[in-house]
């Protein structure tokens, strides 16, 4: 019963927020909220889709969000298997963002993909920069972990 409650729940927040982003399409905050809700309910593409769509409403970053949000694109790559687009994003956000706080995050992601595509070295690299960037972050202990399955 709680586990139904909880879907009734997140079922009817998608729908607020779906219409609130239908009625106000330039809104950045009603796109924003519509795609993190597609995210919590893990609806990857849907979520890509209205990240993306956020992206183009904001070129100049404006509202100071654009890191958190290709961060989240990397992700999403990655759970919908684009793992070569993963790589590209993740090498780019390092590109563009060498100091951001997210950058760990976005490494070891690069690993997973790098690792899906069979380039354990580039993965293992990856995932040693992740541990030099945030050595005790949660990242770092499964950048870690991941390093320890790669070489065996």
């Amino acid at each position: 019963r709680a586990v139904q409650r909880k879907a009734a729940e997140a079922w009817s927040k998608l729908r607020e927020a779906r219409k609130a982003a239908e009625a106000a399409p330039e809104d950045r905050e009603k796109q924003r909220a519509l795609a993190v809700q597609y995210y919590s309910m893990q609806l990857w593409d849907r979520a890509a889709e209205g990240f993306e769509r956020l992206l183009a409403l904001d070129p100049q970053d404006e509202a100071k969000q654009r890191a958190k949000t290709e961060e989240f694109l990397v992700y999403l790559d990655l759970m919908r298997e684009r793992v070569d687009s993963a790589v590209l994003r993740a090498e780019s956000f390092q590109k563009a963002r060498p100091e951001s706080k997210a950058l760990p995050q976005v490494l070891y992601w690069k690993g997973l993909a790098l690792m899906r595509l069979g380039r354990t070295p580039e993965a293992v690299t990856a995932w040693e920069e992740t541990i030099r960037r945030g050595p005790k972050g949660d990242y770092a202990r499964l950048a870690k972990e991941a390093i320890g399955k790669a070489r065996r």
